[in-house]
């Protein structure tokens, strides 16, 4: 191990426990539960709800209990859904507070279900800065010498057969887009140069530039265009110069014809990346790319009423139908940019064109949100056509809905728990300044711990013996046949949002 190395090691590890007077900055923690009491009957007991749990700050923090308005430190907001307010309690804790409420749906009509929302908010002062761990250090080493080869991700590569390959490429350029940004503002945090990170999001944006531009001549001879429709990769076989001569065998989408046109798995993680790297990566410059390049993906969807077609007007093989999540699409185009494009979205569903605001308003829909619940590794119906929720569909629709207000916090958990994607729980934890509720950082901890030493790698059951953890999250149980390495993005990515939730700002 170099010696330059061996000081990131030891700073970046110092770096998760140093204390220092000049970290006493505040961040507000918010808790949301919202009740779902059932219609009252029109003769009998009205049915009510209760909610009975404590809400606690996780090391790192001291509670602010002096804050104005507050009673033990805690804000407090109940919205009763025009119910009646049975009972309600607030109490300290050592680091945060204890609370019940009931209320009682006494409405005899309407003879509707109404919900209630409670809302908790706590003021964190913070006593640890954000870190890099030794092992995600050496993780990010092993990542960058065998799995990054110009600014495109290798799936796997088997070192027995020397063997690589370049599948849903921007499934994961998307990630390791995410991981680096996150990266540059651990580091800032601790007070460490970030600059090499933004080097990496810089290389990963060009590569990404690079597959749009080169689209068109793939599949029609076409000039060179910046216009959202991009090139899975362009990995043309073992001879490719980015590869170096490492590999006899190499497989990519490119070598498959029009499996390298994109798809909405493609879209939705690289807008996923690209609004990480506009969030965390500190950044104008790359701020400013990743907005264009948002803009790009979208615009070019909102141009095919977000069913994905080739330059010929015929859908795309895999993955056309983005129209089932074209309103979910825009959320995180407009996190990641600004701007508000859903009055202008048109969909199209068998030939037939509607607003955006009729997707949005099925995502939206509470009953959709138990359907989901109730039926994940199942099947829905959408606008008449059975949607399979396997791991993959999963994994897209956690990932989309992370980073918005489609979903409220108690939906949200219960889908990504049912799922085993705790990343997308953080994911939204991240973005709603709150904390997870049905696991532990220890949790999370545990997780990451169970990964081999040496990176994820198929094998036995240990959460990390597939291709992706996320990508295939109902599947972490499922042993996989020994030799494919895996590039372990989904453990930096793990790692990453760890500290954003339990140590930052």
């Amino acid at each position: 191990m170099s010696l330059h190395l061996q000081r990131l090691i030891a700073l970046s590890f110092l770096a998760l426990f140093v204390q220092s007077g000049a970290l006493a900055q505040d961040k507000l923690f918010t808790q949301v539960y919202d009740l779902h009491v059932p219609a009252a009957p029109l003769v009998g007991e009205r049915p009510d709800r209760t909610v009975k749990t404590t809400f606690e700050l996780p090391d790192g923090y001291i509670l602010v209990r002096d804050r104005p308005g507050t009673e033990h430190g805690a804000r407090v907001t109940k919205d009763e859904g025009g119910m009646n307010n049975r009972y309600w309690s607030l109490g300290p804790t050592s680091k945060g507070v204890a609370y019940e409420w009931k209320v009682r749906n006494g409405n005899r009509a309407p003879l509707v279900g109404r919900y209630a929302t409670l809302t908790v908010e706590l003021a964190g002062r913070r006593t640890v800065k954000m870190g890099l761990s030794p092992r995600y250090l050496a993780a990010r080493t092993r990542f960058i010498n065998g799995f990054l080869f110009g600014g495109l991700v290798a799936e796997s590569i088997d070192p027995s057969s020397s063997k690589a390959k370049f599948g849903d490429q921007t499934v994961y350029m998307g990630q390791a887009l995410a991981v680096f940004a996150t990266e540059a503002a651990i580091l800032k945090d601790a007070g460490q140069d970030n600059a090499d990170a933004k080097g990496r999001v810089r290389a990963l944006l060009d590569a990404f530039d690079e597959l749009d531009r080169k689209a068109e001549a793939k599949f029609d001879g076409g000039p060179a265009k910046l216009d959202g429709f991009f090139l899975r990769d362009d990995i043309a076989g073992p001879a490719d110069p980015r590869l170096g001569g490492r590999f006899k065998s190499v497989g990519s989408d490119f070598q498959q014809g029009t499996d390298a046109a994109p798809s909405g798995d493609q879209i939705f993680s690289l807008m996923f990346g690209l609004g990480c790297v506009v969030k965390f990566a500190d950044d104008p410059v790359l701020a400013q790319r990743a907005k264009d390049a948002a803009t790009r993906l979208y615009d070019n969807a909102a141009r095919r009423k977000f069913v994905l077609r080739l330059p010929d007007g015929k859908p795309v093989p895999r993955g056309a139908e983005v129209n089932y999540l074209a309103s979910l699409l825009h959320g995180n185009f407009q996190s990641a940019t600004g701007q508000d494009k859903f009055n202008d979205g048109r969909v199209e569903f068998l030939g037939v064109e509607r607003p955006l605001k009729d997707v949005a308003g099925f995502w939206n829909d509470k009953l959709t949100q138990k359907l989901i619940a109730d039926n994940a590794g199942g099947k829905v119906k959408v606008f008449g056509k059975d949607i399979e929720l396997n791991s993959f569909a999963l994994h897209i629709l956690l990932m989309a809905i992370a980073t918005g207000d489609v979903w409220s916090h108690s939906a949200f958990e219960t889908v990504a728990e049912k799922s085993s994607h705790r990343l997308a729980e953080l994911v939204y934890c991240q973005s709603h300044n709150s904390l997870p509720r049905v696991f532990t950082r220890g949790d999370i901890q545990a997780m990451l711990d169970a990964c081999p030493a040496d990176g994820p790698k198929a094998g036995p059951a240990n959460g990390w013996q597939h291709d992706n953890r996320w990508v295939r999250c109902t599947k972490s149980g499922e042993a996989t046949a020994a030799g494919e390495l895996y590039s372990g993005v989904d453990w930096m990515l793990l790692h990453n949002f760890t500290q954003l939730v339990y140590a930052g700002l």
